[in-house]
């Protein structure tokens, strides 16, 4: 199965990753919403704290203030959106890929080496 990644620089300024599945044309846009950069704003910060905050610590107004002021961080932002489409991307890959494992011998290892130094030379 073929698999393309196609990174397209939408007119508005904003970044989309499409993944194309060569056998079902499918083509997933994969993007990024202010709510999902929150939450990873939110989760991120909770996950700095280790657990020290308690029950009900995602509702105190300071982690909205917090999370406020990193939506206004435009470094944060862009790494978030990027971090968000890659592991949805790789999330969709890896439920279109299904391995299965074979048993080879070290010659039959050796020769599909030599099969893939082939290809790539």
């Amino acid at each position: 199965m073929g698999l393309t990644l196609a990174i397209m620089l939408a007119a508005v300024g904003g970044l989309k990753i499409w993944a194309q599945d060569a056998a079902t044309n499918a083509i997933p846009a994969v993007g990024a919403s202010a709510d999902d950069i929150k939450a990873f704003a939110k989760q991120q910060l909770l996950g700095y704290m280790g657990g020290q905050l308690g029950a009900g610590a995602e509702e105190q107004p300071w982690i909205a203030d917090y999370v406020q002021r990193m939506m206004q961080d435009k470094k944060f932002v862009e790494d978030t959106v990027h971090r968000i489409q890659t592991e949805k991307v790789f999330g969709w890959a890896e439920s279109k890929i299904h391995p299965t494992e074979k048993p080879i011998s070290l010659e039959e290892f050796r020769h599909m080496q030599e099969e893939h130094q082939h290809h790539h030379h």
